[in-house]
């Protein structure tokens, strides 16, 4: 990125950078990786069995807080109880773990549709302020 801000080539990023505020980007608001997810959660679920449900950012974290909740369920022997998961995904993945989980679709023709507008801008009017925009949830989005 350093790179191409010096040599003033036009570009925008899915995702931020280091150098962020002075380019073009588009991101989703995610987390830790799934390790650390699924590790803090399974934590959690041990300290407070009571729990319920489990709510997450990003597709990746989502499928950690499945597999944390599916071996909690299984060493716990909830018997016949399950977890909720609530989560965001790129993809309907929610259909390869759980049917009845809950989601929130991530927008990404929405996303790809801004990059090509922001990379476009970048080139034709260079001195306008880079475009960005980061996507944050709105209850309307829930499935």
């Amino acid at each position: 990125m350093a790179y191409l801000m010096e040599q003033r080539f036009p570009f925008a990023t899915h995702g931020r950078t280091d150098w962020s505020r002075d380019h073009p980007y588009f991101d989703y608001d995610n987390g830790a990786p799934a390790e650390v997810i699924r590790d803090r959660i399974l934590q959690v679920l041990t300290g407070d069995p009571g729990i319920d449900g489990i709510i997450v950012g990003s597709t990746v974290a989502r499928m950690a807080a499945v597999v944390a909740a599916d071996v909690f369920e299984s060493a716990v022997l909830m018997q016949g109880r399950q977890i909720d998961v609530f989560g965001k995904e790129a993809m309907p993945f929610r259909s390869l773990f759980r049917k009845e989980l809950l989601s929130m679709p991530e927008a990404v023709k929405r996303a790809g549709r801004f990059l090509a507008r922001a990379a476009l801008q970048a080139i034709q009017s260079p001195e306008l302020p880079p475009l960005q925009e980061l996507e944050v949830p709105v209850e309307s989005a829930f499935e």
